[in-house]
């Protein structure tokens, strides 16, 4: 922490940004250019960002934590660019395809030490690419490639450009509010050569923006073929294929921080092939992905106003154990597919998925996981411990316990060290639930998990268990009474040590930290679906087996809020909304105080008139609940409603029970005649804001920060923020 003060005005401000490697790249065959995310300690000090010991180039292994320095060559000098950036020079040339650079003991200007990442891959050769974006006022962002750019005003192939014809031909910038027209771009001198000085004509708002540049391709969301591609200064390299022809940048101005204040971030990925879902991590980064046609993802830090794109490197599995991918396209694939992909091609995943499924995290084995999983596929997801801008997966081969009808894994949650994945599937043994105990330790070596196949579920001894759940009744497929619905999958949720799920067929929870499978100690597991008479209704089953969203499920959500869990469920008439006060039933076994039984239940906030057991706040227009989250103490409810738009009330009563706790747009009573919800109907677009696909709350210090994404059919998706 510093503490930085203008020279003039003598005001001081208290800098708690940690810095960040923005990116590593070869600048000259024997120099390694650095990039930081702030003004960094200057000096070869102990601390300084000079000092020749601070930096470590091994080759690629995967494994950042250890640097083992290449023998090729060694850091002959430090030399600084600017206050953010330095040159590393190389004794002579590195010959291995890629290498990670690791970076130690630096610390900002204000003293701040380096964060995540503080390491970065760079590959010796490739294409030109955009590595950052950042404001540099109202109507200007600095734009930063990874080498010297062609600089020919007004040129083929040129990064520079003088009119906003010419710069239309080279740039397109996206965003929440209109920037008008790009009116120049211009190159900074050497040694700063690789960075374009892009200036626009309307000013900027405290939202996220995208800038994608000419690639001379067409169908990534700025169609360039006629024009060509930004070339690199030497004319070899042209600017490389989505998404690494485009970057994100925070606008100047204070951030949208309610709802009414419009979104963050809209159509965010520039060529948005599919919605996108959104998680955060232990160190507070937003992650939201998948875009791009399968091929990246975005990580946000609203504290640090920073935006960094990230790509894949997923692998193939070539081990004779379980199954092998079926893409037989060289690895490592920068995809994980999309709905038109060609099946052996690059262009879908490595086993031929067609669009992810999953994008999340979860906490497995001492360590921070991204999960990726994708459609189409009977046998994988992907994990990864990565933090810098390229996310390098393994695989873990899921075949043993899949099935022949298993499509894709659609849910997960993290509790007690144990990642537990629920898969849509279509045969009799649907769905399906595992317990994953452990993770890939080496990048590429993958994991081809010891399962438990027919015999008892023991974690310390399988490396994943197959759980069964589809002999609980009315949840699966093999139950009695049996859930006929097909396909069928679980939503998970984790509550005070203990797991929950649910689906169309009711809701299930452990009854220990670690549950056995259902077959061998059906004790671990207990129904407890409401039995109060307002359960009326037939609860809604996804007819698809893809893209499934909130409004589709039974039971979408359990969020707990001061104390008490609340559920959604959707019906075919209606949605409800159920409050469990877990001490209300409390024996004997499985019953528990601290638990939700199936006693425990009271239907909420329903109608006053009308359909008494449906919650609509009582417009009949709302017909799912599509967003339930607790956030800044407040419990916020989402509708999906394709006639006014989404609606968004939320309460900060304890317990939340009558349409009146809730409140909507200036206060107003949930309820009552023309109370709209929170940033008006459809958050203040209607005809395009029909639904919520998914939601987060970031808790940190200075208070929760809620994230919603909102969108419908054929819609551009938007990213909205509420601060509490």
């Amino acid at each position: 922490m510093g503490t930085n003060c203008d020279a003039i005005t003598r005001l001081c401000t208290v800098d708690l940004n940690a810095p960040r490697i923005v990116a590593a790249f070869l600048r000259r065959p024997v120099v390694v250019r650095v990039q930081f995310s702030e003004a960094m300690r200057a000096g070869n000090g102990l601390e300084g960002v000079e000092r020749l010991a601070s930096y470590c180039i091994e080759p690629f292994d995967g494994d950042p934590s250890v640097c083992t320095a290449s023998s090729e060559f060694v850091v002959l000098a430090v030399t600084p660019v600017d206050e953010m950036t330095v040159d590393l020079w190389l004794s002579s040339v590195p010959t291995a395809p890629r290498y990670t650079l690791v970076v130690s003991e630096v610390v900002d200007a204000a003293g701040n030490p380096l964060s995540v990442p503080s390491y970065a891959d760079f590959d010796t050769g490739g294409d030109l690419e955009i590595v950052d974006m950042v404001s540099t006022g109202p109507s200007s962002f600095e734009v930063s490639f990874n080498r010297a750019l062609w600089n020919d005003v007004d040129g083929p192939g040129s990064a520079a450009c003088s009119t906003p014809a010419e710069c239309a031909k080279r740039y397109r910038l996206v965003g929440p509010t209109d920037l008008g027209a790009i009116a120049s771009a211009s190159i900074r001198p050497f040694p700063n050569d690789h960075i374009v000085d892009l200036v626009h004509t309307l000013p900027q708002e405290g939202r996220v923006y995208t800038v994608v540049g000419a690639n001379g391709r067409d169908g990534d969301g700025f169609d360039d073929v006629t024009w060509g591609a930004i070339g690199s200064a030497d004319q070899t390299r042209a600017l490389a294929p989505s998404p690494k022809d485009r970057e994100w940048g925070f606008g100047e101005g204070t951030l949208a921080s309610a709802f009414g204040d419009g979104p963050l971030g809209w159509n965010i990925f520039a060529d948005q092939q599919n919605t996108p879902q959104i998680s955060v991590t232990t160190e507070g980064f937003l992650f939201l992905g998948v875009g791009n046609h399968g091929r990246g993802a975005l990580r946000l830090d609203t504290s640090s106003r920073t935006a960094d794109g990230l790509t894949f490197r997923l692998p193939s599995d070539t081990n004779a154990i379980g199954t092998t991918t079926k893409n037989g396209s060289p690895s490592p694939f920068a995809s994980i597919g999309f709905s038109t992909c060609t099946a052996g091609t690059p262009a879908c995943g490595p086993d031929n998925e067609r669009g992810y499924s999953l994008f999340g995290h979860s906490r497995l084995d001492g360590a921070d996981l991204v999960f990726l999983s994708g459609t189409e596929t009977k046998a994988y997801a992907y994990v990864s411990t990565d933090t810098d801008d390229v996310l390098d997966f393994d695989y873990v081969d899921l075949s043993l316990l899949f099935g022949s009808a298993t499509r894709s894994v659609t849910s997960i949650v993290d509790l007690n060290e144990v990642a537990y994945l629920g898969a849509m599937d279509g045969g009799t043994g649907r769905p399906i639930l595992i317990g994953l105990n452990a993770r890939p330790l080496l990048l590429s070596s993958g994991l081809d998990p010891t399962p438990n196949g027919g015999s008892l579920c023991e974690p310390a001894v399988h490396e994943a268990c197959l759980l069964g759940v589809e002999y609980i009744p009315t949840i699966g497929g093999a139950g009695t009474p049996r859930n006929n619905a097909n396909p069928l999958s679980v939503d998970l949720f984790a509550h005070h040590g203990l797991l929950y799920f649910s689906n169309n067929g009711g809701i299930v929870r452990s009854t220990t930290a670690t549950p056995a499978d259902y077959a061998h100690v059906p004790s671990d597991w207990t129904l407890i679906t409401p039995t109060a008479p307002e359960l009326t209704g037939t609860t809604r089953a996804p007819l698809t087996e893809y893209d499934v969203h909130p409004r589709d499920k039974g039971w979408p959500f359990l969020v707990e809020h001061k104390g008490d869990l609340y559920a959604a469920r959707n019906t075919l008439t209606g949605p409800q909304l159920w409050r469990c006060q877990p001490d209300l039933v409390s024996s004997p076994f499985p019953a528990s105080p601290t638990a939700c039984d199936a006693g425990d239940w009271t239907f909420v906030a329903g109608n006053s008139s009308g359909t008494l057991d449906q919650t609509q706040l009582n417009n009949p227009n709302n017909t799912a609940i599509s967003l339930l989250q607790s956030s800044g103490g407040f419990l916020y409810l989402g509708f999906a409603n394709a006639t006014d738009g989404v609606s968004l009330y939320r309460s900060a009563a304890a317990p939340a029970l009558r349409m009146s706790d809730f409140e909507g747009l200036g206060g107003c009573v949930g309820g009552t005649a023309n109370c709209v919800g929170l940033g008006g109907n459809g958050l203040g677009n209607p005809t395009v804001n029909t639904e919520f696909y998914t939601a987060v709350t970031l808790n940190r210090p200075s208070g929760d920060e809620l994230y919603v994404i909102a969108g419908g059919p054929g819609q551009q998706s938007s990213l909205y923020r509420q601060t509490d």
